[in-house]
């Protein structure tokens, strides 16, 4: 095991004690991969696995991932082995790690992801659940839960009644009103929200006249969405006593900082790790030598620090 990194890097995400803010975003690690030369987990705040669903998904059809201005569109589909895979084939290996390990539900209703928590909330070496109400590449499911806080709460509130794990929402970009889909999951009974999922969009080959990917759209993330996002985590850390992982476009020690300052307790970190399996390793560097050199002190003490003019 590798010496942890320095207490000024240690944050709080409720009553979840965390070695760093860097997590990875759910659906980009993967266990199956050895990134060992350039991704040790030991020096990771956390990690969140992809979708686990009730049963297997295949996913959508291909193309499923396209490079796009300012960084990708992706229709994965929450492609996945199912709860019973997921037990088998991957919590083994999950709950010896030496990170906190954030697992990511998915379910078509209130009671699937209650029986999902249910299961899962109480696992050795599960540090808190995400709930994924706002996947922008299904049909139907979690899809619907973004289009309602009440149905947004209606699932919250399932879990909570089935487990007293720590429960992370992951709500979607696209709300009408982000700040009342938050407040909604607080009065549920969350325990953080992630802010945000993937923004919906579109690329398309105009010489066929068809869409990029094979179901037409898919999430967009990456750097082009960073100051969207920064928006959202500012006005929900206005709205509500949650604390607030920020995620979309975070590719440096001065990404995270942004995110911190405007709310976020930590970070995740998707698009740039599948770009860079090694990001991890240099933004937690940079952010030691930035604590170091720039009187930053404790990462922990500028959550929420933005100060607007006029407001």
């Amino acid at each position: 095991m590798r010496e942890k990194a320095t207490s000024m890097l240690e944050v709080q995400v409720g009553s979840l004690s965390l070695r760093n803010p860097l997590l990875t975003a759910s659906g980009t690690f993967n266990l199956k991969t050895d990134l060992s030369a350039v991704l040790d987990t030991g020096r990771l705040g956390g990690i969140v696995t992809k979708t686990v669903t009730p049963r297997p998904r295949t996913g959508n059809p291909c193309k499923r991932v396209a490079e796009v201005p300012g960084g990708m569109l992706n229709s994965i589909g929450l492609q996945n082995e199912g709860l019973d895979g997921f037990m088998k084939n991957e919590y083994p290996l999950l709950r010896d790690l030496d990170t906190a390990v954030i697992v990511n539900i998915g379910g078509d209703d209130a009671g699937e992801f209650a029986a999902m928590a249910a299961r899962l909330g109480s696992l050795d070496g599960v540090a808190a659940l995400e709930i994924n109400v706002s996947c922008p590449n299904v049909e139907k499911g979690t899809a619907v839960f973004a289009s309602r806080p009440e149905a947004t709460a209606q699932v919250v509130r399932a879990c909570r009644n089935e487990t007293d794990a720590r429960l992370w929402v992951k709500l979607s970009p696209a709300s009408s009103s982000i700040s009342e889909f938050a407040l909604a999951a607080e009065e549920a009974g969350a325990s953080a929200l992630t802010i945000a999922n993937t923004h919906l969009g579109l690329a398309v080959d105009w010489r066929k006249r068809e869409p990029v990917l094979g179901r037409g759209l898919g999430g967009y993330s990456g750097p082009g969405v960073m100051p969207l996002t920064l928006r959202l985590v500012h006005e929900v850390a206005k709205a509500t006593r949650l604390p607030i992982l920020g995620v979309g476009g975070i590719e440096s020690a001065d990404d995270v900082m942004a995110y911190l300052v405007v709310g976020a307790s930590a970070v995740q970190v998707g698009t740039g790790y599948l770009r860079n399996p090694g990001i991890f390793m240099k933004i937690e560097a940079d952010l030691e030598r930035l604590t170091n050199e720039e009187g930053i002190g404790k990462l922990r003490e500028w959550t929420g620090t933005l100060t607007v003019q006029g407001g």
